[in-house]
């Protein structure tokens, strides 16, 4: 009897240790992006950006908000196909695959928080691009829309026929 309540005790315990991990996920705000839609229009963003394995594989995981005018920026080595997914995402989220010209390849719009189906970038990309659900809409960014941000224009090479 004395270990079952252990055991019960124990399984308990895990969860709550989980959830405060949870918390305490650290917030870096910092790095200003702009979007610049074919009408002109400028949108400014303050992003995260994670380029390691580690910070990738986090992403946004565990976190209950994020600011509206704030973002995540990922950033790879190569230009693949990419897929990502709603693991553990508790807010719905617009994904945005950038090439390394920081032109707008696609978009996906409203992904869905726990959602473990794979999100395509239909092409490769080197960098995307994490935002609030409904932001993508709300703003008229679009596919073919530019991308500005150091990180983007700094490390990576023009997509051939895009230079």
């Amino acid at each position: 009897m004395i270990r079952f309540v252990l055991a019960v005790l124990m399984a308990l315990a895990i969860p709550m240790g989980a959830a405060r991990a949870q918390q305490e996920v650290p917030v870096n705000y910092s790095s200003p992006l702009v979007i610049t839609t074919a009408d002109g229009a400028r949108h400014e963003f303050m992003v995260e950006v994670v380029q390691n394995g580690p910070a990738r594989t986090q992403g946004l995981m565990f976190r209950n908000s994020m600011p509206a005018e704030a973002g995540m920026l990922f950033l790879f080595p190569d230009s693949t196909e990419r897929y990502f997914w709603m693991k553990n995402t508790l807010i719905p989220l617009d994904i945005v695959f950038i090439q390394g010209n920081g032109t707008i390849h696609h978009i996906h719009e409203g992904a869905k928080p726990l959602d473990l189906t794979p999100i395509p970038s239909n092409g490769p990309v080197p960098v995307v691009l994490e935002l609030n659900a409904g932001t993508v809409q709300a703003l008229g960014i679009k596919a073919g829309d530019r991308v500005l941000h150091a990180d983007v224009a700094n490390s990576l090479a023009p997509e051939p026929g895009n230079q």
